[in-house]
């Protein structure tokens, strides 16, 4: 079986004998180390004129010109769910975003028979999330915001180490994002303030337009009033982004969480 499909073979649109693979009909998880994709659900489409015996079933995902490979039989789909350590597979990665795909071809000529789109590499159920995690070799850093033209990523570090060379693993930084008061409050309202200005600034990209709809409709009614024209150098708009993060640290409970853990520190006193 060949085993690769290169990533230039595979345009952004269609051809006419390139069947998609919709997302309704797969469902995917990526573990909190960002190293294994598993399919947890796949219904793939029909082939016409294909034996089932010469298609072949494969996992793809690149980071910048990094590139993993993971081919399977046809017959591999009715033991999900299936696993691909993308890293062990031959994954680096760097800052880059990953993507990845599943897709049928052609064992004979290699031709790509059927595929999703590219995805990011992250679970489903982070497709909806406006802000996605994504691993980076950002050193000893927690994390680390991104945008371009997609929108605002978090990196995640994947190269996180003492001086001793003890490494701190993405699951442990993850939690530490997702849980630990003293960090989320004081790294978000940074961040925030960063994603708010540049989609106040270009409110055309679909990102900035979710973000903004994201501050009206659940951390602060009515802030950005269309008919107000605000420099983001002045004093008012810098009063919106405060209001802004410190709604977002009260809807996701840092607050009191931040003040549980400093109470917790004096009764240990």
């Amino acid at each position: 079986m060949k085993k690769r499909i290169a990533k230039s073979a595979i345009s952004k649109t269609f051809p006419f004998d390139v069947k998609k693979i919709k997302l309704k009909d797969i469902s995917w998880d990526v573990d909190d180390a960002f190293t294994t994709l598993t399919l947890e659900k796949c219904n793939l489409p029909e082939i016409d004129n294909i034996s089932n015996e010469k298609i072949g079933f494969g996992f793809y995902a690149y980071a910048g010109n990094s590139e993993a490979f993971l081919p399977k039989e046809l017959d591999d789909i009715k033991n999900l769910p299936l696993s691909f350590n993308f890293i062990n597979n031959g994954l680096n990665i760097g800052t880059e975003k990953c993507r990845f795909r599943v897709y049928l071809f052609n064992k004979d000529n290699n031709r790509l028979l059927a595929t999703t789109v590219d995805l990011p590499l992250n679970s489903k159920a982070q497709l909806k999330s406006i802000l996605p995690l994504q691993p980076g070799t950002i050193g000893n850093r927690i994390a680390e915001l991104r945008i371009d033209d997609d929108g605002p990523i978090l990196l995640i570090s994947t190269n996180f180490k003492t001086k001793k060379g003890e490494q701190i693993y993405r699951q442990n930084l993850v939690k530490v994002l997702k849980e630990n008061p003293s960090f989320t409050c004081g790294f978000f309202p940074i961040i925030l303030d960063e994603i708010f200005t540049k989609a106040y600034v270009d409110k055309r990209p679909k990102w900035s337009k979710k973000w903004l709809a994201f501050a009206d409709r659940e951390l602060v009614k009515g802030i950005f009033d269309n008919n107000e024209k605000l420099k983001v150098t002045e004093r008012n708009f810098k009063l919106k982004l405060r209001e802004l993060s410190t709604a977002w640290i009260n809807k996701y409970n840092f607050d009191q969480k931040f003040f549980d853990q400093l109470n917790k520190g004096d009764k240990n006193d």
